[in-house]
């Protein structure tokens, strides 16, 4: 019994691994001589510049190597083994879950000869048959969002929808991302290869700050096995990582409603809605220790006011008084005591309950739209104010302890903070909302090809 426990356990274990991988960015390729057979137990040692370390690995007796869970990046991958000339790639570029291939065929020759080819651009991807985008750091920092929100750059893939609320929504959900003619509620979202999506509806929970992701992909179709659970599109966001040098930023957008333009529905003389809308933050990363530790934090906050115009329906002094004679003869009202016909629809007043007629009167506004007087007509208007702060913290650490262990964590906190007043001025609620998400993964290499 202990030990089928054990295995229960262990199994569930496994389950849980699975779900939360770190998403599988690798460098592969196959090593040959000039007559094409393979090399077998050549070194194939593969670079970042970025932070100075590099993973080491040996090629199988087919010639292939591989080295995989890579940070995207630009990386320089060279081999050389005895009897050979040297061979670099700079300017390996490899993006959020590819498998890109470097292949080498080697010319004879001695190591200290050394033949180098520049890539500089992202490969093809070839190894699978996935039908993704990739939104990379350029586009991240170029193109204007207003929001700054990821899902507003998701679009540019081809086929992909964003049902997204307006930042001051009363609705307490986040978007929702479909593809191709999939339901919304088929999306999913991964940063750094955890789930951010609601299990309930698949509404996002966490907007990592633009500034803190390295790159996100948007897969559509064909995507593998590792990303099973939902049918629809899927986004991994990579958060960044610090680098053996120091590199920091704050940013500031300001709005206000003297630099937006007029509402549609508040034409002049009318005075725009309030607006007051800071959106700022920062970013800092580098070393801890040299060639070992790195760290990457990053700070976000929102404080807004915005008021938005609104229209609803209210009582009119007659209904608050007990005639509904305008619902006949489609709606007949009817005595709940006994369950006769109430007169020309016109309550009495012994049968209006005071307590509920004095809140009506004392918290309702009455009708204000000029010429509203069809039944059941949208007759008031108004305003409703959103008071919104929101504070989110990234906090991601990467440790080197081999060119066969790594570790790396991080930690999100964010909390939305969000006073609203409807359309009903009488009518008020605050909405909190907290989220904690932390992270470890250790990869580990048990053989060097």
């Amino acid at each position: 019994m202990r030990h089928l426990l054990f295995l229960v356990v262990f199994s569930i274990a496994c389950v849980l691994a699975v779900q939360a991988q770190t998403v599988d960015t690798a460098i592969l390729g196959t090593v040959v001589d000039p007559a094409g057979a393979p090399v077998a137990g050549a070194t194939v040692t593969i670079l970042l510049p970025t932070t100075g370390l590099s993973r080491v690995v040996t090629t199988s007796p087919a010639g292939t190597y591989e080295a995989r869970y890579l940070i995207p990046g630009e990386y320089v991958v060279e081999t050389g083994p005895p009897g050979f000339r040297r061979e670099r790639r700079t300017g390996v570029v490899i993006q959020l879950g590819q498998q890109a291939r470097i292949d080498f065929s080697l010319k004879v020759g001695t190591v200290q000869e050394t033949m180098e080819v520049n890539t500089g651009v992202p490969l093809l991807q070839m190894e699978n048959a996935t039908i993704a985008g990739v939104v990379d750091q350029q586009r991240i920092e170029s193109l204007p969002i207003n929001g700054r929100r990821f899902d507003d750059l998701a679009v540019l893939t081809p086929g992909v929808i964003v049902y997204n609320p307006d930042l001051h929504s009363s609705s307490t959900d986040g978007s929702e991302i479909g593809g191709n003619g999939g339901r919304l509620i088929w999306g999913q979202v991964n940063v750094d290869g955890i789930t951010m999506v609601n299990n309930r509806h698949n509404y996002v929970n966490v907007y990592p700050s633009l500034d803190a992701i390295e790159e996100f992909k948007v897969q559509t179709g064909n995507y593998s096995a590792e990303y099973g659970g939902n049918a629809g599109t899927n986004i991994n966001i990579q958060i960044k990582s610090g680098t053996k040098q120091f590199h920091g930023n704050a940013f500031e957008f300001f709005r206000n409603e003297a630099l937006d333009a007029r509402n549609y529905f508040l034409p002049a003389p009318q005075p725009k809605n309030e607006l007051r809308q800071n959106q700022f933050g920062g970013t800092l990363g580098g070393p801890v220790w040299k060639d070992k530790t790195f760290f990457f934090v990053s700070y976000e906050g929102i404080r807004s006011i915005a008021d938005s115009p609104s229209q609803g329906i209210v009582l009119t002094p007659g209904q608050r008084n007990g005639d509904f004679s305008y619902l006949l003869p489609d709606v007949q009202l009817i005595d709940p005591q006994t369950g006769a016909d109430i007169t020309g629809n016109m309550i009495p007043a012994g049968r209006i309950d005071k307590v509920a007629q004095t809140i009506v009167n004392q918290y309702m506004p009455l009708p204000n739209i000029p010429g509203a007087t069809t039944p059941n007509s949208t007759n008031y208007a108004g305003s409703s104010r959103g008071n919104l702060t929101v504070h989110q913290s990234i906090i991601r650490v990467d440790h080197y302890f081999s060119t066969k262990d790594q570790l790396f964590a991080h930690y999100i906190y964010a909390h939305r903070n969000f006073p609203l007043t409807e359309i009903n001025p009488n009518f008020k609620f605050t909405g909190t909302y907290p989220i904690h998400n932390f992270q470890a993964q250790y990869i580990h290499s048990f053989s060097p090809s």
